[in-house]
């Protein structure tokens, strides 16, 4: 049969660059607790491609197992933020974690929207000390780098970043808005000390991010890969 490229194309891509990284995949809950949903919905206000805006209120699941599992979530950070902890709580403290998954929203008429993001939970070190160097922490220009790598490599233009002032979750003067021409817009920046605290997470600086990408969803990056140095 002739060839058909994968529709998944661009979501497989953007996995390998992460892995390549150093960053392991991680798979969270869709079903998450209230309060979750709470802390981690109502900033994402990307909107590139097809990919679909965050939009609607949450959805509340019905009959659910548990309190734990009773709201659809909205956002990848809460997830990844559990998982980081989890690891701390069992004495890994460098810990890099991505997501590539959904949110949902309804609105009042009962339609259901849903989106595709990227998210991602850097802490501690991201490359241990040794004899000839000396340890280097996640941090913020690190984050950046790992974004640039992305966009890089599904050929996209080079990350611009904003300051970003109205995200509480976020500390004030270490949080960025990023955008990559038409194909890449989100928020990464460090996490807010009084919310690492209410997570009891450790460690002088949690790094995320929570990103659109045009072809999540279903699409393939350019031929070329890779882009033009200027």
């Amino acid at each position: 049969p002739a060839y058909r490229p994968s529709p998944l194309r661009l979501r497989d891509r953007v996995r390998e660059i992460l892995v390549g990284a150093g960053v392991h995949e991680v798979v969270g809950y869709a079903l998450v607790p209230p309060e979750t949903v709470e802390r981690f919905s109502g900033h994402d206000d990307s909107d590139v491609g097809a990919e679909g805006r965050a939009e609607g209120r949450p959805i509340v699941v019905t009959n659910p197992l548990s309190s734990q599992h009773s709201v659809v979530r909205q956002e990848l950070l809460g997830g990844l933020l559990e998982v980081l902890g989890d690891n701390q709580r069992r004495g890994r403290e460098a810990v890099a974690v991505f997501e590539i998954g959904t949110g949902y929203g309804a609105t009042d008429d009962g339609v259901v929207h849903e989106w595709w993001r990227l998210g991602f939970a850097f802490a501690g070190a991201r490359a241990p000390a040794a004899w000839d160097r000396p340890g280097v922490d996640w941090d913020l220009s690190e984050a950046k780098g790992v974004l640039d790598l992305v966009a890089e490599r599904v050929a996209l233009p080079r990350p611009r970043y904003e300051p970003l002032t109205d995200d509480p979750r976020l500390h004030p003067g270490r949080a960025a808005r990023v955008r990559a021409g038409d194909g890449l817009e989100g928020r990464l920046g460090e996490l807010h000390p009084n919310l690492t605290e209410a997570l009891e997470l450790r460690g002088a600086r949690v790094i995320v991010g929570h990103v659109a990408i045009a072809g999540l969803s279903g699409g393939a990056p350019p031929v070329a890969i890779g882009r033009t140095p200027s």
